[in-house]
């Protein structure tokens, strides 16, 4: 019996996609989405960036056919709000906010959500390009600091994922000190992400999404200069 959605054509290659956002205490601080916007929590910006990625995706005929998106959330626990589902079936939850920050867990929840569906792909005998895991986050990690076991174990999985090409993972950092709190981590793809601007970080997600699942050759899509090139644009 196949273990993916029966819409799910397994001609179409997938492009699978992890969202991990950061639902801790901070998230409820209200911040301005612009310079002539009324504050809102953060966490209702990223609900709202939520739907847009939905939209945006949905608008993209060929591409939503293809993306296959999981939903995990870190704030007080980890918690998986969306095995991966095709896009067309998805429907974007109502996130709240509570709790530290249990980065460390999280990551490492996504690596394996994105090495069971890999090996569920390869069963099913359907192609996929390499999976996207996508980190936002407000503040540093509570549950490893830098150089501590926890923290070097984390970061020696994401370099061997990355050095395989077992995946792809980014971290937007929402304001300076966290970027600079976490970017020891992952130093080549954590980008700094002025606060407020979740709706721009959300359009700027689907539109490498986009690239991606378009692309005939991923390896000649550069998400990494697409990611510096929208740090310098929204740069703090």
């Amino acid at each position: 019996m196949s273990q993916l959605d029966p819409s799910i054509d397994p001609a179409l290659e997938r492009t699978p996609t992890v969202l991990l956002v950061d639902t801790s205490g901070s998230m409820a601080e209200e911040v301005s989405p612009g310079p002539d916007e009324k504050p809102s929590p953060r966490i209702d910006q990223v609900n709202e960036g939520l739907s847009i990625f939905k939209e945006e995706i949905s608008s993209m005929d060929e591409v939503e056919r293809e993306v296959d998106v999981s939903l995990v959330s870190f704030g007080g626990g980890v918690t998986v709000e969306e095995e991966f589902t095709p896009i067309t079936e998805w429907e974007p939850p109502k996130l709240t906010e509570s709790g530290r920050t249990p980065m460390g867990e999280a990551i490492d929840k996504a690596i394996d959500i994105v090495e069971k569906r890999k090996r569920t792909y390869k069963n099913e005998g359907v192609p996929y390009k390499r999976p996207f895991i996508w980190v936002l986050t407000d503040g540093k990690p509570t549950d490893m600091k830098p150089n501590d076991d926890r923290w070097d174990e984390i970061h020696q999985r994401i370099q061997d994922g990355e050095d395989q090409k077992s995946f792809a993972l980014f971290i937007m950092a929402v304001g300076a000190n966290a970027k600079e709190s976490i970017k020891p981590l992952h130093p080549q793809r954590t980008i700094a992400l002025d606060d407020g601007k979740f709706r721009e970080y959300f359009e700027f997600l689907s539109a490498s999404v986009e690239q991606v699942s378009s692309s005939v050759d991923e390896d000649d899509v550069d998400i990494a200069d697409e990611a510096k090139d929208f740090e310098e644009v929204f740069q703090l």
